[in-house]
C-alpha cells in the first residue's frame, strides 16, 4: 500500500499544468514509471520522490502523503 496520496499528486501536477510525460521528463524518470506512481502501483524510492517535489515545487513531501485516520482508544 502506497503512503502517497495519489489523488494530491495528480492535483499539484495539474496545478502546475504538466501532463505526466513532462513531468517524468523533468524529474528524469520514464512516463511508464511515473504514471505507475500516480496510479498507486509503484512507491518512488526517496531520491525519486525528492526529484518529484522539486518539479512540483513544493517545500516537503507532507502534502502528498496520507494521513492515518485516527481512531478513538476504548478506555
Amino acid at each position: 500500500m502506497s503512503v502517497l496520496n495519489t489523488e494530491k499528486l495528480k492535483n499539484e501536477r495539474l496545478r502546475i499544468g504538466l501532463t505526466q510525460t513532462e513531468l517524468a521528463l523533468q524529474a528524469g524518470m520514464s512516463a511508464n514509471y511515473y504514471s505507475e506512481i500516480e496510479a498507486g502501483k509503484k512507491t518512488p524510492t526517496v531520491d525519486i520522490l525528492i526529484a518529484i517535489i522539486d518539479v512540483l515545487d513544493l517545500e516537503s513531501v507532507d502534502c502528498l502523503l496520507k494521513r492515518r485516520r485516527k481512531t478513538k482508544r476504548k478506555s
